[in-house]
């Protein structure tokens, strides 16, 4: 891997786990808010945070776009086995899906 990819593969790293934990975030709240007044104060609060979250997710997902398109080349890995790799784990690679070969 060449190192000039490592803050791009970091970065990936970091909008992925925050898009997954913005996506949590948005379950929990929907839950919340499910058992709420329909139109009270409390309803409306907490469909904006929601809102404000989702706009979260979008930015995460362009942000991870940009990181994967700024790497100069294929990885070989998945973010998840560069994350194993990082900490020492041994783990099995993920076949890609898109390459039949």
């Amino acid at each position: 891997m060449s190192d000039a990819d490592a803050p791009n593969r970091d970065r990936l790293r970091r909008d992925s786990d925050e898009l997954l934990a913005a996506v949590n975030e948005i379950k929990r709240l929907e839950r919340e808010k499910r058992t709420r007044e329909m139109s009270s104060p409390r309803f409306h609060e907490m469909a904006d945070e929601i809102e404000r979250r989702a706009r979260d997710v979008f930015r995460y997902a362009a942000d991870e776009l940009e990181a994967g398109d700024d790497l100069s080349r294929r990885q070989g890995r998945s973010i998840d086995s560069a994350e194993d790799e990082a900490r020492g784990d041994a783990g099995v690679e993920d076949e890609d899906e898109d390459d039949p070969g």
